[in-house]
């Protein structure tokens, strides 16, 4: 079997979930399957080869730098046809003329279920897009059980038939000493007790609700502060507004960052109190996951995909409730360090979502697929 896969998401100067996912199951699987051969497209195959290396099985093709349509209506149909490629892996969308059998990552379709949160020119472009791609898809993947549901049920498609390979959490946080971290963030940033946050800015990941349950807890008053890192996506004025109307002793304990580098975030993580997330909508959820492998105490919303983190137990809530939310902030930051049931909680997000075994799930159903079609073309 030849396998293509769409890499140009890594020729973007900001990293995106996307990558990871790609980087996480394709690592794993390449050097599984043997019986794979793999082709890999992008830009800058150079930087490709840094991350998955080389291997017998592997091609890498370069491809001009080009925007979505010329991708998907000349460049990869042309790979394609060039290299008789059996199968193609893309992201969310697919070549709008099929020359060879699909597989569609489709990660979520969160604008369907929360048109608020969306533009409406994106609700309308992706969703006919997302659509189109998934219902020609010969293999349709998600990563968590709440987006198979929704993806099934807006798209009248058989949840049975969309397999979920979900995103995988390494443990890139054990080598760093809590010590050494809360020595880091001392140094760099002045602090020496912080509330962290990671992700994008946009208001359905729910920053604002974020800063009123941490003004509200009171907890500055003892020397906390709230570290909030992520780029800034969608604007959300609440924020700007809220904050104005703030005094000078809550603002000097309130931090926005941007364009953190990866390796500095492990230590941010490491060094925290507590991570909080109120996201209120996402198609899987991977700071909370971090934040747990880093084994900080963890506070994270239990709705949409984030409902499959049993394993958060209490600290698993509804977060919409900003005094709830306070209460809960409040006393978790008052609480010594459950050190062996924070360990408990990492081992099993490792043992649970571990690229190696997602791997050979998907190489289980690129197997079943292929004899599948060999018997039917004999």
């Amino acid at each position: 079997m030849r396998l293509l896969i769409d890499c140009h998401f890594f020729d973007y100067p900001t990293p995106q979930g996307i990558n990871t996912y790609i980087k996480g199951l394709y690592s794993s699987l390449i050097p599984a399957a043997k019986d794979i051969e793999f082709y890999l497209a992008a830009n800058d195959i150079d930087n490709l080869k840094s991350i998955f290396g080389e291997h017998k099985n592997v091609v890498y093709i370069k491809i001009p730098h080009k925007g979505s349509l010329s991708r998907l209506l000349k460049i990869f149909p042309s790979i394609i046809k060039k290299y008789s490629i059996d199968l193609a892996h893309f992201q969310y969308v697919s070549p709008f003329i099929k020359t060879c059998k699909t597989i569609i990552t489709l990660h979520d379709i969160l604008f369907e279920d929360f048109p608020e949160y969306f533009p409406l020119s994106y609700r309308v472009s992706k969703g006919l897009l997302f659509k189109y791609a998934a219902k020609r898809a010969d293999i349709l993947l998600t990563v968590s059980a709440y987006s198979q549901k929704q993806i099934a049920m807006h798209y009248k498609l058989t949840p049975e038939n969309i397999f979920i390979t979900p995103n995988a959490i390494t443990d890139r946080f054990s080598k760093i000493s809590r010590s050494d971290a809360k020595k880091f963030v001392s140094q760099k940033y002045g602090i020496d007790k912080y509330i962290l946050y990671v992700s994008r800015m946009e208001p359905r990941k729910d920053q604002f609700g974020l800063l009123k349950a941490f003004v509200e807890s009171g907890v500055y008053k003892d020397g906390v502060s709230l570290m909030i890192v992520g780029e800034k996506t969608i604007k959300d004025k609440r924020i700007e507004n809220y904050c104005s109307g703030l005094n000078e002793l809550v603002k000097s304990k309130i931090l926005f960052l941007n364009g953190v580098k990866d390796t500095e975030l492990a230590f941010l993580y490491r060094g925290a109190s507590l991570f909080v997330y109120p996201s209120k909508a996402e198609g899987f959820g991977i700071p909370p996951l971090e934040s747990a492998v880093s084994e900080i105490p963890t506070i994270c919303n239990n709705k949409t995909a984030m409902e499959d983190f049993d394993f958060f137990g209490d600290k698993l809530v509804d977060t919409s409730d900003t005094s709830s939310l306070a209460n809960l902030i409040r006393q978790t930051i008052d609480e010594p360090f459950d050190s062996q049931e924070l360990h408990n909680i990492k081992e099993e997000i490792l043992r649970r979502y571990n690229w190696d075994n997602i791997a050979l799930g998907l190489y289980e159903i690129l197997k079943n697929y292929n004899s599948i079609s060999n018997t039917i073309h004999k």
